[in-house]
């Protein structure tokens, strides 16, 4: 059995929007698959030790091969100004909690949340719920005052899945936290790498602290100088990048993340501590009652996980030739109804893309 580890953790940068909660949940969802090696291509990489980062990714890569699976509660708060200007600009707080499930390239994410916009007083709850299992993803949403929906859609490969689904998919999907930096939106390091290879220059260096500095130097900066963003790599922790600075244009700092580690296991860490400030914002989470490598099984991943969470719902089914049925949700069972009930507009805008 698993050990359980109760942890408390800030979160990363987030721009108080109408969809904020998913955005969320995209950023802090650790979807932790067992990794490849360590990237290739990276020859071309214009930096000055190009062994040491080499070095850090594969130390990234050995941790993270020691996660098959996990098993997660998510509690988070966020606040700051949603728009500045006027006579009374909104000031947005939001809050909930997620409970997780994620096994290879299997998840589950369940998910309710509530945001409250002042001045006007505004409120709204959220509650999401998906699960990508072996050959189909469904993903089900229910807004204040309104009935809840869900969408399933069939797949031979997940990557076939159409533009919408896949948003959907890597929504509930999430990053994986051993290889992200939760410093600015939803690109991995990797990714970072292979972007503008032509243009971006790198340097690495050991710092005196024992952490390894990671700087990015981009053309679109107003000083060549300036680094637009720096990771901060702890080869003590796992290879874990435990504090990300991004910058603007000018160099002046737009968010400035730090992330607190717990070895969960001999020499096993995992993320849980963030701090992220910026922009006149604040964003803080916790997981609780973590579990790595649990006893995790194809069943975890079907129907029958979501209970009575869908209880109710009407949509649609996409299958794998396309074709489209509608379905309403009986005793945590998807019951097929007549191809002409398709439920609403968003359903059926759903169903075209």
């Amino acid at each position: 059995m698993a050990k359980q580890v109760h942890k408390t953790i800030l979160i990363p940068q987030l721009q108080l929007r109408r969809h904020a909660v998913w955005w969320l949940l995209a950023l802090l969802i650790s979807s932790i698959q067992v990794a490849d090696a360590a990237p290739d291509g990276f020859d071309a990489l214009n930096c000055n030790d190009l062994p040491l980062l080499r070095e850090c990714l594969e130390q990234q890569d050995a941790a993270r091969q020691s996660i098959q699976g996990f098993r997660l509660t998510l509690e988070w708060q966020q606040s700051g100004p949603l728009a500045e200007g006027g006579d009374k600009p909104l000031h947005v707080s939001a809050g909930g909690t997620c409970e997780l499930i994620g096994f290879d390239s299997l998840r589950m994410k369940s998910a309710s949340s509530t945001t409250t916009a002042q001045p006007n007083g505004l409120e709204q709850t959220l509650t999401e719920t998906s699960v990508i299992g072996s050959g189909f993803f469904v993903y089900g949403v229910q807004r204040s005052g309104q009935k809840g929906t869900a969408q399933q859609f069939d797949f031979k490969n997940i990557s076939d899945l159409d533009e919408r689904a896949a948003a959907l998919a890597d929504a509930t999907m999430g990053q994986d936290v051993l290889r992200y930096g939760f410093g600015d939106g939803v690109t991995t390091l990797e990714r970072h790498l292979e972007m503008h290879q032509d243009v971006n220059r790198w340097f690495i260096e050991r710092q005196a602290d024992g952490l390894i500095r990671l700087s990015r130097y981009s053309p679109a900066t107003s000083d060549p100088d300036l680094s637009d963003c720096e990771w901060y790599i702890d080869p003590a922790r796992g290879g874990l990048i435990v504090r990300t600075v991004n910058r603007d244009f000018d160099g002046s700092v737009l968010s400035d993340l730090k992330v607190e580690t717990e070895e969960v296991s001999p020499g096993l860490w995992f993320p849980t501590g963030f701090a992220r400030r910026g922009e006149g914002s604040m964003t803080k989470a916790r997981f609780t009652q973590v579990q790595v490598n649990p006893e995790l099984s194809l069943e975890d991943f079907g129907w029958q996980v979501f209970g009575n969470r869908l209880e109710g719902y009407r949509g649609f089914r996409k299958a794998l030739d396309g074709q489209i049925s509608s379905f309403v949700v009986e005793n945590g069972l998807p019951v097929a109804r007549s191809p002409q009930a398709l439920v609403g507009d968003t359903s059926r805008d759903s169903a075209k893309s």
